[in-house]
């Protein structure tokens, strides 16, 4: 059955992050930070780098949840019925 065939009242389910994609994020960020002591980055840099990952982790997250409730509206409008 299609798209077209699902009832009108039906959600999505709520956005979730699956456990393979929290132990990459985990990975690459202890890589990142493996990498970071062992050329010897002062302190402050490395609090710079995980300041700066910690904004980009919250800006994709917005994004992610903004795109979401974007497709729920409009698979919640009711098609149009414009004759052209």
């Amino acid at each position: 059955m299609g798209p077209m065939t699902e009832k009108p009242g039906r959600r999505r389910p709520p956005l979730q992050f699956g456990i393979g994609t929290m132990l990459a994020a985990t990975t690459a960020l202890a890589v990142l930070l493996a990498a970071l002591r062992w050329i010897g980055a002062p302190p402050l840099a490395v609090g710079i780098v995980l300041a700066i990952v910690a904004v980009a982790v919250v800006a994709a997250v917005a994004l992610a949840v903004a795109l979401g409730r974007m497709i729920d509206a409009n698979h919640q409008q009711p098609p149009s019925n414009h004759h052209e």
